[in-house]
């Protein structure tokens, strides 16, 4: 067998691995999960299991990091390619819509996240990193936009957390009451309103 076909065929193991925890842990929960239950799904060996993760919390936390490198990867090029703050925060909207249609199927697992951070060190800071990247994130654009001269907010800090908080609070409503509301929708609506209170600073 080519190296080639070789590290294809352990790609493919390790996704299997993947998806099948993830199916478990969303239907029974991540402590009533072992890692013989996860080899028997996938039909691979316990020691095929551990020649790909270490444990299966750091399965678990790929799981996570996963499901949001699409997210990560759509920021970086809309920082990359906007020029006006207001062109940035749109697009990300559109983004942020996009996780939480994408998502409709896997609010179990992520509910399972949630509750291990609450628990478990290493995914408490694992979970803690993702909202602390983000808030860096909008605090870069803000301060892009200040540069610019499209407006000037009294506290960027103050504003790059309302927005994580924003995006967290509907993706939390979204995950408890997904036909509640086109929360895509609802989200745009409620960025346009900080975007309005940013663009009245100026005065």
């Amino acid at each position: 067998m080519s190296k080639n076909m070789k590290a294809q065929k352990a790609e493919e193991t390790r996704s299997i691995l993947l998806k099948e925890a993830e199916n478990l842990f969303a239907l029974r929960g991540y402590d009533a999960v072992s890692v013989d239950d996860i080899c028997q799904a996938a039909g691979v060996s316990k020691g095929g299991f551990y020649h790909h993760f270490s444990s299966k919390e750091a399965l678990f936390l790929e799981l996570l990091d996963r499901w949001l490198s699409h997210l990560d990867e759509e920021l970086l090029k809309i920082e990359s390619s906007t020029s006006t703050v207001e062109e940035a925060i749109a697009r990300m909207t559109d983004v942020a819509g996009y996780v939480i249609e994408q998502a409709e199927g896997s609010y179990g697992i992520l509910f399972e996240f949630w509750n291990k951070a609450r628990h478990e060190e290493k995914i408490w800071q694992s979970a803690v990193s993702y909202f602390e990247r983000y808030r860096k994130f909008f605090l870069k654009i803000l301060k892009k936009g200040r540069e610019n001269g499209e407006f000037q907010p009294f506290d960027l800090e103050l504003y790059s957390q309302i927005m994580v908080s924003l995006a967290v609070g509907v993706f939390l409503q979204a995950a408890l009451d997904p036909r509640g509301s086109d929360w895509k929708a609802s989200l745009r609506r409620m960025i346009g309103i900080i975007l309005k209170e940013l663009k009245s600073a100026q005065a």
